[in-house]
């Protein structure tokens, strides 16, 4: 087996020590057995066998941004063996790749949302339900995982403000606009309450089977009314993006963004100020001593 034997144990502190979804284990899991399927089965590693590897994924065509986000899990994982005393150094640290930034988030009018919003209708066999799904997801900023595994004895009072179960299983609370409350309390009263089977389950959104909506679900129900509207290239993590770059626009400060976010770290957050040109411009406009001059 060599040192793929190390590999349980290593996910394991990936659950217990940083909390990280199972899905995210899983493609650390792809990525770190990529690279030992390549060198084949051997008892220990060296640097040059990291440096092998980059040289490898890069004559076979993967992109800079693979190449890096392999190389990372390698290296967390050779970290891990140093720790663990398989390897006598951290070889980790001797290799450093080239790091690609990451491409700005694609931003989504609020014109265009608005009209998203109002997409599903009386012809739509579960109306109340896809336009509460999408304007919770544009109104509180929740990702399509949030949004699925959303119960219902995380709804505040009037629906008035979600608790939401993030990464890592962390909790926020991220209030919810009025309008969107309403269309929830609408929901659930009405066409949620005829779906087979709703009272037995606790889930917020529901398919016609009476079970929780899959991430795959909730694509194809994004897909149908932006490609109603002509837009079709809209996907569901707009949805995340349009709620942070369109409160930014309006003076609400990175910080507050960043709580009903859930991100760790303000960094992450910051990179819709890129994209948020309209809070830049107001910013601009009151600090610079040229401004209102002419």
């Amino acid at each position: 087996m060599g040192l793929s034997r190390y590999l349980p144990g290593f996910l394991q502190v990936l659950l217990v020590e940083d909390g990280l979804s199972e899905n995210t284990r899983l493609a650390y899991r792809r990525d770190i057995q990529s690279f030992l399927n390549v060198l084949g089965v051997m008892e220990s590693l060296a640097a040059d066998d990291i440096r092998a590897y980059v040289r490898y994924l890069g004559n076979h065509g993967y992109s800079p941004a693979s190449i890096q986000r392999k190389i990372a899990a390698t290296k967390r994982f050779c970290r891990y063996l140093y720790m663990q005393g398989v390897l006598s150094s951290d070889i980790a640290s001797e290799v450093m790749v080239r790091s690609v930034p990451r491409p700005l988030p694609v931003g989504v009018f609020e014109s265009v949302m608005k009209e998203l919003l109002l997409q599903p209708s009386g012809e739509d066999r579960y109306p109340q339900r896809d336009r509460a799904l999408l304007s919770l997801m544009y109104g509180a900023g929740l990702r399509v995982s949030e949004v699925c595994s959303l119960r219902l004895s995380q709804l505040g009072l009037g629906e008035s403000w979600v608790r939401v179960i993030g990464k890592g299983g962390k909790d926020r609370f991220v209030p919810v606009p009025n309008a969107v409350g309403r269309l929830i309390q609408d929901y659930i009263q009405d066409s949620r309450a005829e779906i087979r089977l709703s009272d037995r389950v606790d889930f917020v959104f529901l398919s016609r089977g009476g079970r929780a909506l899959s991430r795959q679900a909730v694509f194809q129900i994004v897909r149908k009314y932006a490609a109603r509207m002509g837009a079709p290239e809209i996907h569901p993590h707009q949805f995340r993006h349009a709620f942070a770059t369109h409160l930014l626009n309006r003076d609400v400060s990175v910080r507050d963004v960043q709580s009903c976010l859930g991100h760790a770290k303000l960094s992450t957050t910051q990179k819709y100020l890129s994209v948020s040109t309209a809070h830049i411009h107001r910013m601009y406009d009151k600090a610079h001593p040229l401004s209102g001059v002419g």
